[in-house]
């Protein structure tokens, strides 16, 4: 079903209502005696979280060039690596042991980090401590639950904590809105946007409450008076009715905020100049960040300060068709964030707007006959006119099988945590030195709190 069929069913926003309900009651699993307050910073920021459902394939999306690393990725992957002729190179401005370029599919990324927008993070994963290969072999430091599994791997990406009972976790997008949420003074409308029609582990936190959209036009989308005259007055009934159940009465007023929300944001993207940078056609996540623009451009309207969106893709499980689906997934990835960030420099923004991936994990090196297995470390990247781009951060793993970063069926051992990672983008983001354990409770195990990847 595509997402033109998923916006016209009243019954997903009903229950896309109630799921907000849900999120707002989630309780907390770290014992906060106090959140610091927000410092009096008078900038705008934001901050874009592009999950790519399924586990992206990093080793065919960052790719050795030339030399030995070349020769031994090309000999594991068989048919599926990626032809060094027709990689785009890319010249790190520090310099690396392996020479490296990126997916033919991703042009539009080439140019970015050519124009030092964008930087490369290598080799980024779960981990609970610093680990080596021996350590791992020997059980000798704690691991992550459950590695190499979709769910519990998209769980810590998105909480930076072990696995556990979802109803007690808080994701680290969430605990920073909850951290500098008061810098938004009293907007109606919340720090947290969730743009890709599902509720999201990574913006829950303590206090702020996800708001839930499509991308599309709000008013033709989710406004009352775009509704046929009877749903109006059946929805004007169910807000007016007065409910003595406690249940109840939450869901009425979970549906009566996200109307009065919905309200809100429509006239102000009404009152907003349209955008001139054109978005690519037919690309779900072209529609997410087109539709985050919009709202980043009215941010001033609506009294936000600071933002966090959330846009996702899906199809990165490729056990099979990796030849035909992983090109076309990259492509799509790659047109999308070209136009956001020419769309964050048209609305003068650029350096205040950081864009990051996240995925479920990498993949393995050696491949399956069809296609690549679920895998630990993965490459991200980061976008944006405060990014230190044009280099790479961390260290590219050794392409060898039972090499020294292989853990096993060619499952690459992270060098960087998703700790790191965080605590990195939380600090630009303006949350104090000594709140970052609030975001990230494990960082006292790591030596890097800023892996110096953004200004």
């Amino acid at each position: 079903m595509n997402y033109q069929e998923l916006v016209s069913s009243r019954r997903r926003f009903l229950k896309q209502a109630l799921g907000v309900s849900a999120v707002g009651m989630l309780p907390t699993i770290l014992d906060m005696q106090k959140w610091a307050a927000a410092a009096p910073l008078s900038d705008y920021r934001a901050l874009v979280c592009v999950y790519l459902y399924g586990g992206n394939d990093a080793t065919n999306t960052v790719v050795p060039r030339s030399g030995a690393q070349q020769q031994a990725y090309a000999g594991e992957r068989g048919p599926f690596a990626v032809a060094p002729g027709s990689l785009l190179q890319i010249n790190p401005i520090s310099p690396q042991a392996t020479a490296l370029g990126l997916h033919p599919s991703l042009a539009a990324m080439q140019t970015l980090f050519q124009q030092g927008k964008l930087a490369v993070v290598a080799n980024v994963g779960p981990l609970l401590a610093p680990t080596t290969k021996t350590q791992y072999t020997n059980n000798s430091v704690p691991l992550p639950p459950n590695l190499f599994a979709h769910d519990e791997q998209q769980e810590q990406w998105m909480t930076s904590l072990p696995s556990g009972p979802q109803a007690q976790k808080q994701g680290w997008g969430g605990r920073i809105a909850d951290l500098l949420n008061s810098l938004n003074g009293n907007s109606q409308v919340s720090l947290s946007v969730a743009l890709d029609g599902a509720t999201n582990l990574f913006q829950i936190g303590r206090n702020v409450v996800p708001f839930q959209t499509y991308p599309g036009n709000l008013p033709q989308l989710l406004g009352m008076e775009s509704w046929q005259p009877t749903m109006a007055s059946a929805i004007t009934q169910i807000l007016t009715q007065a409910r003595t159940n406690l249940l109840d009465q939450q869901w009425n007023s979970s549906l009566k905020r996200a109307v009065d929300v919905t309200q809100v944001v429509s006239a102000a993207l009404d009152a907003t100049p349209a955008l001139t940078t054109p978005f690519p056609a037919n690309n779900w996540l072209g529609d997410q960040l087109k539709m985050a623009a919009r709202l980043i451009s009215a941010s001033g309207a609506l009294g936000l300060r600071r933002q966090i969106f959330f846009v996702g893709l899906g199809g990165f499980d490729t056990h099979g068709s990796q030849l035909s689906d992983h090109p076309r997934l990259l492509n799509l990835l790659s047109t999308a964030l070209g136009a956001f960030y020419s769309a964050t420099v048209e609305l003068g923004v650029a350096d205040r707007v950081t864009t990051f991936t996240a995925s479920d994990f990498g993949r393995t090196l050696k491949h399956n006959g069809e296609g690549t297995d679920h895998g630990w470390g993965g490459h991200q990247f980061v976008m944006g006119g405060a990014v230190k781009g044009g280099d790479v951060y961390g260290t590219y793993p050794v392409m060898a099988l039972d090499g020294p970063d292989d853990v096993g069926e060619g499952r690459l051992l992270p060098t960087i945590a998703i700790d790191e990672y965080a605590a990195t983008i939380a600090k630009w983001f303006g949350v104090a030195a000594g709140d970052i354990p609030l975001v990230v409770p494990n960082i006292g195990r790591f030596a890097r709190r800023d892996l110096g990847f953004l200004l």
